[in-house]
């Protein structure tokens, strides 16, 4: 008991009060400190008194702080659902959006792009959160109460009423039942454990009549959990329930948009959760090692912002550190000396073309690859969330061409140029031509079903046309530089050759800044892995009834399995101890039997001298 309520007032501290409502609940951790200080060894009768007295007023005080609050949200929420004082009702609001007859051309209205009805679907979602969140203050306030009234009865009443600590003048028991024979016994305690309980809920202190049913002050119900509060919010949580039914039938798109809206709020409730538990881990603990390893510790909510801000550093410092080490690196060429970029030129292929910059290279975009491969998966879900099921295939087909071109860019890292110069341009080429065919895919999805910002869309686009000039310049003077070389029997046009490498830095440079693009939409994002297991993937399908006969079967079968290993070993345990309490006694026989030899050859040499004296 000590542990669960331990652990309950851990919880309450670390997730089980909701977001906004912490000062709303009833003090647990401030009552049980003064129980704790009334417990004291060295607590004199004054001061237990005041305490105790502090106790039942903080408890109160709580209690009708709780009630309060449970009253007022309940009575917005249903003025709210059902409308007041000339205000329309939200149930009326939402059913008049989705039922706009400015959509009777549409099959099903979209959503998105729709302030007002994005505006009182999100009301929806968050009024029944809002009610349902109700509830769980109720049933947490009331546990609270229970819990610590608890404690009070272990740790205060009985020491109480057996002599242990001093008595409460603002409580008065009655003398027939202290220090006599009854108190002592267990029905005694009990009976005396609830008229003290009874007394701290009277306002003026005096203790209730005894014959009264002492069990219901111990449960000391509140206001909030009474039948008719129950049954308001019962009438609440029907009545959303039915409109959500209404808003399923009525649109998709709708329904779609309350869902994903429904699992943001629990996303965003599991991420304070995980905040609250590692500000208290950090606050609490003073090892260095755990704050590190909790700063390190992957919970089930990320932020795909760090992934973009990654995504964007690396590639930079790479593409920095080993044009700085090229440039620094020569290369023969038909039997002269010169540096790598004037003889290869300042493409970014020839900045990691040489050890030791095509390590460093490698390393870095290997990890740029990793990143932009988890920046596509989450623009992904992004966009799949805004178009409602709309454009599926299109919005595949985008995601399929961002991870090839992603893996292109892994192909260019792993073949250096100078060793696989065929294999090395084809994974170049098919970088910069899958990049810029999935930037126009997502942009033409954006622009054609209005999912972000005009101005944003525009720089975007803007961005996107740029980056096709220069892969454009770039693949178009590449080609010529080659064709001029060949032309002139292996010697490079070196003017060519230095527009082709602008030209591909600066289409690179492009595609980062429209990766930066994304930074709003995943500021406002986060990644939640929720792990589903096979198993549960399957309870809504209603297994038959021969799959039912087949894994009674399969379990008795596993069972009379068990049951006969489980005899044999048993078998070959209890032979094992025949055969060694066997030998055990054949050993003791025979060292019987030496013992005996040898008193019988003792006896004959004390025989011996006695026959010949008498001799």
């Amino acid at each position: 008991d000590k542990r669960t309520t331990m652990k309950f007032g851990r919880r309450l501290l670390t997730g089980l009060r909701e977001a906004g409502w912490e000062d709303q609940y009833v003090d647990y951790e401030a009552l049980k400190g003064v129980i704790r200080a009334a417990t004291a060894e060295n607590a004199d009768e004054d001061h237990v008194s005041e305490l105790l007295e502090l106790f039942t007023t903080k408890l109160q005080d709580g209690i009708a702080q709780a009630e309060a609050h449970f009253s007022t949200i309940l009575v917005e929420s249903e003025q709210m659902l059902y409308g007041h004082d000339g205000k329309a009702a939200l149930s009326e609001r939402v059913l008049a959006v989705i039922q706009n007859q400015n959509f009777r051309n549409t099959v099903d209205p979209n959503v998105q792009g729709n302030s007002e009805a994005e505006a009182y679907l999100h009301a929806f979602v968050a009024l029944q959160e809002r009610v349902q969140a109700l509830r769980r203050f109720a049933v947490v306030n009331q546990t609270a109460v229970n819990k610590i009234l608890k404690k009070y009865v272990k740790w205060v009443a009985v020491p109480i009423s057996i002599g242990l600590l001093p008595r409460d003048p603002v409580t008065p028991r009655p003398q027939s039942r202290v220090g006599t024979p009854a108190s002592l016994h267990p029905d005694g305690f009990q009976a005396a454990f609830d008229d003290e309980l009874a007394a701290i809920f009277t306002a003026d202190g005096a203790a209730k009549d005894t014959s009264s049913t002492s069990r219901e002050a111990a449960q000391a119900q509140l206001t909030c959990m009474s039948r008719a509060s129950m049954q308001r919010w019962q009438k609440l949580t029907t009545t959303l329930l039915e409109l959500e039914e209404q808003i399923m039938i009525t649109s998709s798109s709708s329904y779609d948009y309350v869902s994903s809206a429904r699992a943001q709020h629990w996303a965003r409730r599991d991420l304070h959760k995980v905040s609250l538990r590692e500000t208290r881990l950090l606050a609490t603990t003073s090892n260095p090692v755990q704050r590190f390893a909790s700063i390190l510790n992957f919970q089930h909510t990320w932020r795909p912002s760090v992934l973009l801000v990654l995504l964007l550093i690396i590639p930079v410092v790479t593409f920095i550190i080993t044009y700085g080490i090229t440039s620094q690196l020569t290369m023969e060429v038909n039997g002269t000396i010169e540096p790598v970029f004037k003889s290869q030129g300042y493409f970014i292929s020839a900045s990691i073309d040489r050890t030791p910059a095509s390590h460093i290279g490698t390393l870095g975009m290997s990890l740029a690859c990793i990143f932009l491969i988890i920046v596509i998966l989450v623009r992904h879900k992004i966009i799949k969330r805004l178009l409602l099921g709309r454009a599926t295939f299109i919005h595949r087909f985008s995601m399929v061409v961002g991870m090839l071109s992603a893996f292109a860019m892994l192909g260019v890292a792993a073949f250096q140029r100078h060793l696989h110069g065929a294999g090395h341009n084809t994974f170049a080429v098919a970088f910069f031509v899958l990049g810029v065919l999935h930037t126009v895919v997502e942009c033409a999805l954006e622009a054609r079903f209005q999912l972000t910002k005009p101005w944003v869309l525009g720089a975007r686009v803007l961005t996107v046309g740029v980056t096709m000039v220069f892969v454009a310049v770039f693949l178009s003077f590449l080609y010529l530089g080659a064709r001029r070389a060949v032309r002139l029997e292996g010697k490079r046009d070196m003017d060519l050759l230095f527009i082709s490498a602008m030209s591909e830095i600066a289409a690179f440079i492009a595609f980062l800044y429209y990766f930066y693009s994304y930074s709003d939409d995943f500021n406002n994002a986060r990644i939640h892995v929720v792990i589903i297991e096979h198993e549960t993937s399957l309870v809504n399908e209603s297994p038959s009834l021969e799959a039912f006969i087949e894994q009674y079967q399969q379990t008795q079968e596993q069972r009379t399995k068990l049951r006969s290993e489980l005899y044999e070993r048993r078998k070959q345990h209890l032979g094992w101890v025949a055969n060694d309490f066997g030998s055990a006694i054949e050993r003791a026989r025979q060292l019987l039997q030496l013992r005996r030899r040898s008193r019988e050859k003792l006896g004959a040499r004390d025989e011996s001298p006695d026959k010949a004296k008498t001799a």
